[in-house]
């Protein structure tokens, strides 16, 4: 049976407009998707979970004032995703924004920032630490190490440069090997400082495993469902199966035995930190941080958390609260290079979130590890 030329032209013609009206389709859902991704933050319906929808009596009352400046901040802050960085496996992406600076480096700026490659006669100073270091929400000079500095040239000291190598979900694990990672480029500091404490209670897995570390190994193990699960069709699927779902990654059995794996891990951590620093004559402080888990009256915040917002957080107090009363009665957590800070309290608001600081609250961590560093004022 022959086949004419003509039939073969007519099947060819109707493959190809349906090929081209498949790859049109699936160009405007991923178009489509990408669109919905981008205004994802602001279309989830609780205002208080996302700081993106915050009204300007909400802003008014967590900062005190300067509403625009505010929600900038906000915007900068949380309209970022994070790049890759080998080792850690996650870093702040760089920025030039109008409040919040992110140096290729991977350092946010502070008031005068001097360039870690630059040759320098002043001492250095690393801050390491996550979300609530880096100051997620608060502009470059109201984080805590901009506020750390203004704290030493309080009291005469001037021969510092302060650079703030927090990021969002670093835990303590993941600031031993940043800082190790600099310390074998060449990077050196006088003081090394890891203001640590909630998120050692986040995402605990064991053997040591980041939130990032399942999706690094699936992208790793399975490279062409890798890359059909990082277009924004998979992502929106996934992002809507997690909402409705609800996130079982923080819905994790804790126990006793859980809570003394976390703060041994802390403890480890710091100790190995401490060797490294001894060996090469670096002064090392860790900073046991505040959270509204342990110590702290949830009414006086200026903004109530919504139920919505607690269901959110999952069992993350239930871990927290007991897991720092553990390490109050831990010795380890009692060493002359720890300051246990999670008492501190102040009589402005504390919190704009669930746990990220207030501009007043950066201020006074800023100026209690000054304090403890070079003295009363």
């Amino acid at each position: 049976m022959q086949v004419s030329i003509d039939t073969i032209k007519r099947g060819w013609t109707k493959a190809s407009g349906f090929l081209l009206l498949l790859v049109v389709g699936v160009l405007m859902w991923e178009l489509f998707s990408a669109a919905v991704l981008f205004l994802w933050p602001r279309i989830r319906s609780e205002a208080d979970i996302n700081p993106m929808k915050y009204t300007d009596a909400m802003i008014e009352r967590l900062y005190g004032g300067d509403v625009l400046k505010y929600r900038k901040v906000i915007e900068e802050s949380w309209q970022r995703l994070p790049r890759y960085e080998p080792l850690v496996e996650l870093a702040e992406t760089p920025l030039r924004g109008t409040y919040v600076n992110v140096s290729p480096a991977g350092y946010r700026h502070v008031p005068e920032q001097e360039p870690l490659e630059s040759p320098s006669s002043r001492r250095r100073v690393f801050v390491f630490g996550g979300s609530t270091t880096f100051g997620y929400g608060v502009p470059d000079d109201e984080t805590i190490p901009a506020y750390l500095q203004q704290a030493l040239r309080a009291r005469g000291i001037n021969d510092v440069a302060l650079f703030n190598f927090g990021v969002g979900n670093y835990y303590s694990t993941q600031e031993r090997i940043a800082f190790l990672r600099l310390l074998t480029d060449g990077r050196r500091p006088e003081i090394a400082i890891f203001i640590d404490g909630i998120n050692e209670f986040n995402i605990v897995r064991f053997p040591d495993r980041s939130g990032s570390s399942d999706r690094i190994a699936f992208l790793v193990e399975h490279p062409f469902l890798g890359f059909i699960s990082q277009t924004q069709t998979m992502q929106l699927l996934a992002k809507t199966a997690k909402r409705l779902q609800g996130d079982l990654s923080d819905q994790q059995t804790f126990n006793e035995q859980s809570l003394r794996k976390v703060v041994d891990r802390l403890a480890v951590n710091r100790a190995a930190i401490r060797g490294a620093c001894t060996n090469l004559a670096i002064r090392c402080l860790f900073v046991q941080q505040p959270v509204p888990f342990y110590g702290f009256d949830d009414s006086k915040r200026a903004v109530p958390l919504s139920a919505a917002h607690r269901s959110m957080m999952g069992n993350l107090p239930e871990r927290v609260g007991p897991g720092y009363r553990m390490m109050r009665e831990d010795q380890r957590y009692a060493m002359d290079d720890v300051l246990w800070l999670a008492d501190l309290q102040t009589s402005k608001n504390m919190y704009i979130d669930a746990y990220h600081y207030s501009p007043a609250m950066s201020a006074a961590i800023g100026e209690a590890i000054g304090s403890r560093l070079f003295g009363s004022k």
